[in-house]
């Protein structure tokens, strides 16, 4: 049932997103401004936090094939399909100083002080990032959490943090895996890929 209804989530966001766009364009006014914000960057990262609380993510290994289980990872992207569909959404936020670390810490990730990001990042798993200080991540650079690989007619999700060290430099169209730790003070040369957990670093 909960796998049902959550599958709702992203029309529901959509239909909701529009009408608050339509509102404001019709009638243009801090009031319809600040609606359309709540709908399109506040919305989704609350219900996240809420199902988080009901149906905590959890590192580790799952069966995703099992349908008498609620897989709590499936749900959790139901509430960041739409920041992976229109990924412009994500770029604004990008282009103000301190706002895309604030978004990430939003949705449960530790964003330390001072990290740069560039306009064209890819996150896929929100609440799944451990971030030190005065990180630097470059040009499409891609960060996903998530991996699901075919074991005994099984569909097994893994699931881990990525995590980055104080000062570390991600150079640009480098991939970071789940599970993938880069050492303080590394610097990950132009289109690296720190694959599922491996440590970049000593």
């Amino acid at each position: 049932m909960r796998g049902r209804l959550v599958r709702f989530f992203p029309p529901f966001m959509l239909a909701l997103g529009v009408s608050a766009l339509v509102e404001f364009v019709r009638q243009p006014s801090i009031d319809a401004f600040a609606g359309l914000l709540f709908v399109w960057y506040l919305v989704p990262p609350l219900c996240f936090r809420l199902h988080n609380w009901l149906c905590p993510l959890r590192e580790g290994r799952e069966d995703l094939a099992d349908g008498r289980k609620y897989s709590a990872w499936w749900g959790s992207q139901q509430f960041q399909i739409v920041y992976t569909m229109i990924p412009q959404l994500e770029m604004v936020l990008r282009l103000i100083p301190g706002a895309y670390s604030a978004w990430l810490r939003l949705w449960g990730s530790r964003i330390g002080r001072g990290v740069m990001w560039t306009p064209v990042v890819e996150v896929m798993d929100r609440s799944m990032l451990e971030i030190g200080d005065q990180v630097l991540i470059g040009h499409q650079v891609a960060m996903v959490s998530n991996t699901v690989m075919p074991k005994g007619g099984k569909h097994v999700l893994h699931l881990a943090r990525i995590r980055i060290g104080n000062g570390a430099f991600i150079s640009g169209r480098s991939g970071l895996g789940l599970g993938a730790r880069v050492a303080p003070g590394e610097f990950l040369s132009f289109g690296s890929h720190v694959y599922l957990n491996r440590r970049f670093g000593p």
